[in-house]
């Protein structure tokens, strides 16, 4: 960096010099929340996305195709089924996904918090009209008592046992997969929130750690471990930010309530079009002590709280129980909704949100029904938290988004605006250049890195995110279609539009 003769004068003669022809080059572009190693494994079993399907009958299709081609034994998997946008409204059932040969078929769907299964892959988890409820899921049943096959939040773990591991060289397929795609949106460094379905205990840190000592990493990646491991991870002496420039060892990763969709997510007052408030899917002293014992050996705490009572909850545990050592603050995963004490208590320990401003975006309809108006205008409030002192870091859930583009995320953050054009409490808008340190020097220091990311500075990895023009001078609209022509992930262009040569 420097004056460009200085520069001229430094690099080899044959370094590749590249203009960008009005171009502007960013500090390489950061999500903070993503699940890789599910989205590489969605696109490599039965996809069920909105995109990819519209009704239980193109599910049912899918998963007959997959049992023609795959050798006998073999389960069927896939990911993506979404009830609100299939044809029939609903999940698909357990008899419709039967099929002739008995093989076991389970599904989950786009948000992580429902599962499918059908009867063969019941019977193997010991699933019936007789087993209990767990206390942080639901079995659903028809007006008999018998399972329809569909499982809500914890009870999903129920079939977890049975489900058979993928294997080594899946898993690093999935991480080439998610590679590829997020460096097709900018991104130069993501962070792996913590496995979540069809994965065993450790098995996607492996597949990094595998990777890393290879350098067969393209992307930058830090990934949480499931709080569980805190105990052999603590035996072990592993802290947050153990490993090299490709890959680190994130926070711990800890559920506290569920999700809007099945309306599990922990609410202060009961939902617009039901009458539940959600419910909390951790016991909170229970919850303390793994946030104290975490805490006690420098652990950063990352826990998934989606409702304001889960958040007003969560945000008093973490703030009375700071990281040993300080080089991180605790965060809240999705922090959706924040009361006036959530704030208190954030401010006081300094603790992080970690919003997906695109589900404001892309999900607006569903929320409006789940919450109505009032909540709706002061989800994610950005404004509030920044007026606070607090640094909230961008963040898609892919693959439980459709859409990871940053750009589409920064102009919700500026405009607060949704997909079909409708402002949703203009108040808690954000200037542009907050709305990017969301996605740049903010992440960084949530992860203990700012000495060497997140800024355009002598001293920082050469990582670059590369728009066709300056998104500052575009109204909202324009800004959100803006997409990135080129990724540098330390120096060597990592991906290239097709448009950009």
């Amino acid at each position: 960096m420097g004056d460009l003769d200085e520069v001229k004068d430094t690099v080899a003669a044959t370094a590749e010099v590249v203009d960008l022809g009005g171009g502007v080059a960013f500090p390489g572009f950061a999500d903070s929340h993503v699940h890789a190693v599910n989205y590489g494994r969605s696109r490599m079993g039965v996809p069920c996305w909105p995109s990819d399907v519209t009704s239980v009958g193109d599910i049912v299709g899918r998963v007959a195709d997959a049992d023609r081609r795959l050798p006998a034994g073999r389960w069927i998997k896939g990911r993506g089924y979404d009830p609100a946008r299939l044809a029939e409204g609903r999940a698909p059932t357990a008899a419709e996904l039967d099929l002739p040969g008995g093989r076991c078929v389970v599904l989950d769907s786009f948000d992580f918090h429902r599962r499918v299964a059908n009867h063969a892959a019941l019977a193997a988890a010991g699933i019936g009209a007789g087993t209990p409820d767990p206390p942080d899921g639901e079995i659903v049943r028809d007006r008999h008592g018998v399972p329809t096959g569909e499982l809500l939040d914890g009870a999903r773990a129920l079939m977890d046992p049975v489900v058979p591991p993928w294997s080594e060289e899946e898993d690093e397929q999935a991480v080439e997969i998610a590679t590829d795609y997020f460096l097709s949106h900018g991104f130069t460094y993501v962070t792996n929130a913590a496995p979540l379905t069809m994965s065993h205990r450790g098995e996607e840190v492996a597949a990094f750690l595998r990777m890393s000592e290879r350098r067969a990493l393209r992307l930058r990646f830090t990934s949480m471990i499931r709080a569980e491991l805190l105990d052999a991870a603590g035996d072990l002496g592993l802290r947050p930010g153990a490993g090299g420039p490709n890959f680190r060892i994130g926070g711990a990763k800890v559920f506290s309530d569920g999700a809007f969709g099945p309306r599990t997510a922990a609410m202060l007052e009961p939902y617009s079009d039901a009458p539940t408030s959600g419910t909390m899917h951790a016991d909170l002293g229970a919850m303390e002590e793994t946030i104290r014992k975490g805490a006690r050996i420098g652990w950063q705490m990352s826990i998934h709280a989606i409702g304001d009572a889960a958040v007003e909850a969560v945000a008093g545990l973490l703030a009375a129980h700071p990281p040993a050592g300080g080089s991180r603050s605790h965060r809240i995963e999705h922090c959706c909704l924040t009361s006036e004490s959530a704030v208190r208590s954030m401010q006081q320990g300094g603790i992080i949100p970690v919003p997906q401003l695109s589900f404001l975006r892309f999900r607006a309809p569903d929320f409006l029904t789940a919450l109505g108006e009032e909540r709706l205008a002061v989800m994610y409030p950005l404004r509030t938290w920044i007026d606070a002192g607090l640094k909230p870091v961008h963040s898609s859930d892919t693959p439980v988004i459709p859409d990871a583009a940053p750009m589409a995320a920064m102009a919700t953050a500026t405009a607060r605006v949704d997909a079909s054009g409708r402002v949703w409490g203009a108040e808690e808008a954000i200037s542009f250049d907050e709305a990017l340190a969301t996605m740049t020097a903010w992440p960084a220091e949530a992860d203990g890195q700012a000495g060497d990311r997140g800024r355009t500075e002598p001293g920082c990895l050469a990582d670059f995110t590369v728009l066709p023009r300056d998104p500052r001078r575009l109204p909202p609209d324009e800004m959100a279609e803006t997409a990135p022509v080129m990724t540098i992930v330390g120096g060597d262009v990592a991906w290239r539009s097709e448009s950009f040569c």
